[in-house]
């Protein structure tokens, strides 16, 4: 029925002007499908605050993995890493915590919400980035695996670390992994 409609309008060539009634059907249908998609837009700022933070702790396990290979050991600081990452953004705080097996990169909130004065406050989540070291049978080279985790919760606090479980990284309490697909978000 649209596209009849829409056929209509474009033959009309000796006619100038819009009905009233031609008007207010397009200004409905603007409405209609203003009103589908407007949930989607105002989700976008949250979005791609916590793609900030996604993004910067998958570069920071990865630039921990290369340094380790390099290096036998992991690096303590952000700086040693090469990124460009500073430790303090608008809506994030970054560290690295580092053992002699591990390395914990944080992407941490540093508020629960990104406020808005036109919508409603959007969550911020924390993340937690973890690269193993794992020896490997019959060569003298570790390997080093990786993974990501979102906390479940908002917070400002850092979230509980990952554990190697068996040869395999798995999240803490209170934290879910973050999927390749995920993370390419």
């Amino acid at each position: 029925m649209n596209i009849k409609f829409f056929q209509y309008l474009l033959s009309r060539k000796n006619e100038r002007g819009f009905t009233i009634i031609e008007i207010l059907s397009i200004v409905i249908i603007i409405g209609i499908l203003s009103a589908i998609a407007l949930p989607s837009f105002l989700s976008c700022g949250s979005m791609a605050v916590s793609s900030e933070s996604k993004y910067y702790v998958g570069a920071m396990n990865e630039s921990q993995q290369a340094y380790f290979l390099e290096n036998r050991n992991f690096s303590n600081s952000l700086s040693r890493l090469d990124l460009g990452i500073k430790e303090q953004t608008k809506y994030f705080n970054y560290s690295i915590i580092i053992t002699q097996k591990a390395a914990f990169n944080y992407g941490v909130a540093r508020q629960k919400y990104v406020d808005s004065s036109w919508f409603n406050p959007r969550p911020i989540k924390t993340f937690v980035g973890a690269v193993f070291a794992v020896p490997i049978t019959k060569k003298d080279q570790p390997e080093t695996l990786s993974i990501i985790c979102q906390s479940q919760e908002l917070t400002t606090t850092s979230p509980a670390n990952p554990i190697l479980k068996n040869g395999v990284p798995v999240c803490g309490q209170g934290t879910k992994e973050l999927l390749n697909k995920e993370f390419i978000k």
